[in-house]
C-alpha cells in the first residue's frame, strides 16, 4: 500500500532534505497541505508524477513500494508524449492506491517506449507492439506461477487458469491482469493469440521461450505438460492480483483440465452469455462478469473503459 508519508521521506532522502516544509515548498504545495494530506494519506499522485519526471526521478522509488524494473526517468522528462499523457490522466486523483500502482505499471510501462519518440512514433509502436509491455511481463510471470505451483498443467488448463485470474481481477477492479482477449470456443474462453503462440514453438517469441518449455505427454498424444524455465517476479504484480493468483492456484492444484472447462460453462458465466448471444468464436466482453457485488459497479468500468479509449485515442490509436 502506498503512504504519503513514506514517500515524504523518500524525497527528503533524494534532494537531503531535513523537513516536511522544504519538501511542501519543493512540491509546490503549501506546508499545511502537505501535512493534511499526510494525517489522510491523501495522495496527490498526478503532482507527483509531473515531479518526478521534470526531475529525472526514478518513479519506483519515490511513489512504489515494490516493482519490476527501476527505470530511470532521466531523458523522459522533457519529452512531449509523455507530457501529453501526464495532462490525459485527469482522473489520476481519483483513483485508489492499488489502482494508481495498476496504472503505473500499465503506463509507465512504456517509458523506455516513450524515450525521445515523438507521438506518432509512439503510436506505430504501440500499433505493432501491443501497448502491454508490462501486461506480456506480467502475462508470462502468470503463467510461470500457475505452472509452478499446479499440477498437471497443459495448455488447457493454463488458459483457463488465465481466464479466472483476468476476469475475477476486471470484477473488483475494472482492468484485466495480462490484457489478454478470449474468445468463446467449443471448450471455454480461450485467449487465442496465446494459444496458437503455444501451438507452434516457431510461432513463440524470444521472451515465452525462454520462460516455458513443452514436456513429453503423460497423458495421451494430445498432451503436452508445459513447465517454467524461470522463476515468478513477484514484483511484477499488485497485492490483491497475488491474491488472486494465489487463491487460484490453490483451488484448482490437482484439478484436470476437462473439469476446470465445465466451470467456464456454467448458465450465467461470460463464455455462456456471449455464446447464447454471439454464438461459438466470439469475444467474451470483460463487462459481463460486472455484478456491483464484487468490487467495481458497471458505471465504474464503463468510464475505465471510456477513459483508456481517450487515452489511446490521443495516440492515434482505435480502440
Amino acid at each position: 500500500m502506498i503512504n504519503f508519508n513514506q514517500i515524504v521521506n523518500n524525497i527528503k532522502n533524494s534532494f537531503n532534505l531535513g523537513t516536511d516544509v522544504e519538501v511542501a515548498e519543493l512540491l509546490g504545495i503549501s506546508p499545511q497541505d502537505l501535512n493534511l494530506r499526510k494525517r489522510k494519506n491523501h495522495v496527490p499522485y498526478k503532482k507527483l508524477i509531473e515531479f518526478c519526471i521534470n526531475k529525472g526521478l526514478n518513479l519506483d522509488e519515490i511513489l512504489l513500494e515494490k516493482r519490476a524494473s527501476s527505470t530511470s526517468y532521466e531523458g523522459f522528462r522533457d519529452n512531449d508524449t509523455a507530457k501529453k499523457i501526464i495532462k490525459s490522466l485527469a482522473f489520476i486523483d481519483s483513483t485508489s492506491p492499488e489502482q494508481f500502482e495498476q496504472l503505473c505499471i500499465e503506463i509507465f510501462g512504456l517509458a523506455e517506449l516513450l524515450k525521445g519518440k515523438k507521438l506518432k512514433e509512439l503510436s506505430e509502436t504501440i500499433k505493432s507492439d501491443g501497448l502491454g509491455v508490462e501486461s506480456r511481463k506480467k502475462l508470462i510471470h502468470a503463467m510461470v506461477y500457475f505452472l509452478t505451483n499446479t499440477n498437471n498443467c497443459g495448455k488447457t488448463k493454463l488458459m483457463k487458469l488465465l481466464y479466472f485470474l483476468d476476469f475475477s481481477h476486471f470484477r473488483e477492479t475494472g482492468e484485466s491482469v495480462t490484457g489478454l482477449d478470449y474468445y468463446a470456443w467449443k471448450q471455454g474462453p480461450v485467449p487465442k493469440h496465446l494459444f496458437f503462440e503455444l501451438s507452434d514453438p516457431e510461432k513463440m517469441k524470444p521472451d515465452m521461450l525462454e520462460a516455458v518449455s513443452k514436456q513429453e505427454n503423460k497423458q495421451g498424444s494430445n498432451f503436452f505438460e508445459l513447465k517454467p524455465k524461470i522463476t515468478f517476479n513477484e514484483k511484477l504484480f499488485t497485492s490483491r492480483e497475488l491474491k488472486i493468483l494465489n487463491n487460484i492456484a490453490e483451488i484448482f492444484k490437482n484439478t484436470p483440465a476437462d473439469e476446470i472447462v465445465e466451470k467456464t460453462h456454467l448458465s450465467r458465466s461470460p463464455w455462456t452469455k456471449t455464446i447464447e448471444k454471439m454464438g461459438e468464436g466470439e469475444i467474451i466482453d470483460y463487462m459481463l462478469i460486472v455484478d456491483g457485488k464484487h468490487g467495481i459497479t458497471k458505471e465504474e468500468a464503463l468510464q475505465k473503459r471510456e477513459e483508456k479509449k481517450r487515452f489511446l485515442q490521443m495516440l492515434g490509436i482505435d480502440y
